[in-house]
Order: structure tokens, then C-alpha cells, then sequence
């Protein structure tokens, strides 16, 4: 790329009938003259430029644009009226930048992007962390996690097949670590000395790109066979429903079980939303809102109403008993961490506590639930 051996871009691979997981741009990032990319569905500029001069060389048809600065090729069209799987090739390349993604040592953009992990952290998520190096441990892990807990995890072999230890790390690990070697500039482990790079996900935050340059110091050491740059890349990252807490279950499932028990249709409840999205919804003079109050008939919501007044559209989510039963299993389904707990007799929830990551989503409480009619 006109010179430049270490830089990243954006390659799209506009294949057709290839579907949209393939279609999509993905990141190419070319360090030293070498592509890194455990997909293998990115390019090189150079090999771009070198599959246009084959075409060329066998007579097929190429168009190509240019990019002005660098000379790399931003859309090449090859056999432009033939289907991808009849040869034909429509590739478009864009921002190229030279060096590697993220910033060596920001720790100011890695506290960001913690702080953004943090927020919007799902509560149980799986990934697969792929390790390039030209060293006995390239390959690839899947890993999952609950909280802060690895709960699974499984090790894919590259094509030698050889055996080696890599520990599996959570998101949180992953900070930690970079956050130690950013403050220092490097980190020494094991008569390895590390440095790099990081790139964070732009949705949720997590390193889903790291570049480490490599220095043995003890040349005795395990990690020696360590080739000169080590790089990790996150694919497949994933919100998983976490297991279900035996207790947390047994307490809905008994709840459920009081309720029906109860033979309730007709009912009315006072709620209060206390928190929405991590913020209080108060009145604009700073004091808390009125609870709703919920009349339930034959099973269904028939009225709710602040103030004595009937309210057409409350800004909370208003749900029957059974209704809300259901809505803390999806929530946990979903991913979120829902503490709750029921009234002793009655099995209702009496308070109500989801959250997002760190973020609480929703807290609300049930009070002075009578039978009516």
C-alpha cells in the first residue's frame, strides 16, 4: 500500500448469492506485510492489486478505481455482468490507515471503553477468541462467561495440531491486562516482555482487537517459542440467557405456585416505579411520583389511575401479577440480572429489581394488593 507495510482497512466482499454474514465490511489489518485475519474473509491491498493483474493477464474484464493519496484500489470489478460463482468479483476497500488499529497507549480511551463494558455488559455472554501468531498457540477458544466467572470453555487446534496451555480470559481480564501494560508501556511475564495496541467493539465496548509486540528476555523461558507479534481478535461475541439459579428459580416457581393458589381475578395493587434506566423518575418540583394504582378484573387490567385520575397511558409498564411472573422470567432469558422477591402468602413480588450490565433497567414495588368484587 504504497509503501506502507502495517495499516488497516475496511474490505467488503460484494459476493451476491455469498449471503450477508459474508457481505458485510470487515476489518483487514495487514502488520508487517502479513494479513491477520481469522475469518479469511478479508484482502490484503496487495493482494488485491495481484489478483487484478491476473485478471488482466488472462483477458477478463476489470475495472478498478483508485484512491488518490495511497493508490490503492477502493472498487474493482471483475467480469462486472458474471455471478460470484461464475468468477465474478466486486470488492470495495475504504479508510485505509496506516499502523495499527486502536491507540498504543491511551489509557484515557481504554477507561472509556470500560466504563461503556461496564454499562452495557450483558449478564452471561460467550465468544471465541482467535490467537494469530506463527507460534505453537495460534488458534482459537470459545469461552463463556456469567458475571465475572468463566463457566465454559474449549481449545480448536490449528493445523499442527499441537498441544499448549492458553488461559481463557473474560472481558474483565482483558481491561485489567491492558490497563497494566498501557500504564507501563510494557508488561514482563514469564521472561516475555509484552507491548501493543488495542481496539475496542463500538456497541459495548470490549477489546475486540489486540496487537502485541513481543520481546524474549529469558531465553529459557516457556513463552520463548512466542513469535515477535501475538495478536488476539474477538468474533462470534454473543448475549447468552445465564444458567438459571436454582435458588432464584425455586423462589419464582414457589411464588407462581402461591399465586394460582390464590384463585385471584379480581384484585387491585399500588405500584411504584422507583428507578428507570438508572435514573429516578421524579416529579419536576424533585419529589417522587404518586404510585399507580392497578384495578384488575376477570384477570385484566381494567383501570390505573394517579392522583385519584384515571391515567389513559402511564409512563411505567403496567403488567398483571401473573402477567409480571412472566415478564422476570423473560428479563432473565433475555440476560438481565433480576433480584425479586415474593410476598410470603400471596407469592406476588413485592419488589422488583432488573439490570442491564451495571445499569438498573427497572425498580419498582408492589404494595397493599387486595381481592375486589
Amino acid at each position: 500500500a504504497n509503501g506502507i507495510d502495517t495499516y488497516h482497512l475496511s474490505f467488503e466482499n460484494d459476493c451476491g448469492e455469498c449471503g450477508p454474514d459474508l457481505i458485510e465490511p470487515r476489518q483487514a489489518v495487514v502488520w508487517e506485510g502479513d494479513l491477520v485475519d481469522p475469518t479469511g474473509q478479508t484482502m490484503s491491498v496487495e493482494a488485491v492489486l495481484d489478483s487484478i493483474d491476473r485478471a488482466i493477464a488472462a483477458g477478463r474484464s476489470v475495472e478498478a478505481s483508485y484512491d488518490a493519496e495511497y493508490g490503492y484500489p477502493t472498487e474493482v470489478w471483475i467480469d462486472r455482468e458474471a455471478r460470484a460463482y461464475d468468477g465474478g468479483v466486486h470488492w470495495i476497500l475504504q479508510g485505509l490507515t496506516a499502523g495499527l488499529p486502536g491507540d498504543p497507549a491511551s489509557l484515557g480511551e481504554l477507561e472509556n471503553a470500560k466504563q461503556q463494558w461496564r454499562t452495557l455488559r450483558p449478564a452471561a455472554y460467550e465468544y471465541r477468541m482467535s490467537f494469530i501468531c506463527d507460534c505453537p498457540f495460534s488458534g482459537s477458544m470459545w469461552i463463556k462467561v456469567e458475571g465475572d466467572q468463566i463457566i465454559d470453555w474449549s481449545t480448536d487446534f490449528d493445523e499442527r495440531g499441537e498441544e499448549r496451555s492458553v488461559s481463557p480470559l473474560t472481558m474483565d481480564d482483558m481491561f485489567d491486562d491492558l490497563a497494566d501494560m498501557f500504564e507501563a508501556g510494557s508488561i514482563e511475564d514469564s521472561g516475555v516482555r509484552f507491548s501493543g495496541a488495542a481496539q475496542y467493539d463500538a456497541a459495548l465496548g470490549f477489546p475486540a482487537w489486540i496487537g502485541l509486540d513481543i520481546e524474549v528476555v529469558d531465553p529459557a523461558s516457556e513463552l520463548a517459542v512466542l513469535a515477535p507479534r501475538f495478536i488476539f481478535v474477538v468474533n462470534d461475541f454473543k448475549p447468552v440467557a445465564p444458567q438459571p439459579n436454582d435458588h432464584e428459580h425455586q423462589d419464582q416457581v414457589t411464588a407462581r405456585n402461591r399465586w394460582d393458589a390464590t384463585g385471584l381475578e379480581d384484585y387491585s395493587y399500588e405500584l411504584s416505579q422507583l428507578e428507570v434506566d438508572g435514573e429516578l423518575p421524579l416529579n419536576q418540583d424533585g419529589s417522587f411520583k404518586e404510585p399507580y394504582v392497578v384495578s384488575v378484573v376477570n384477570g385484566e387490567i381494567a383501570s390505573v389511575t394517579q392522583f385519584g385520575v384515571e391515567s389513559e397511558v402511564a409512563d411505567v409498564p403496567i403488567y398483571t401479577i401473573p402477567q409480571l411472573l412472566t415478564q422476570i422470567e423473560l428479563w432473565r432469558q433475555a440476560g438481565l440480572k433480576v433480584d425479586a422477591l415474593y410476598h410470603t402468602e400471596t407469592g406476588h413480588p413485592v419488589i422488583v429489581s432488573a439490570f442491564v450490565g451495571a445499569t438498573r433497567h427497572h425498580f419498582f414495588t408492589i404494595r397493599n394488593l387486595e381481592a375486589s368484587g
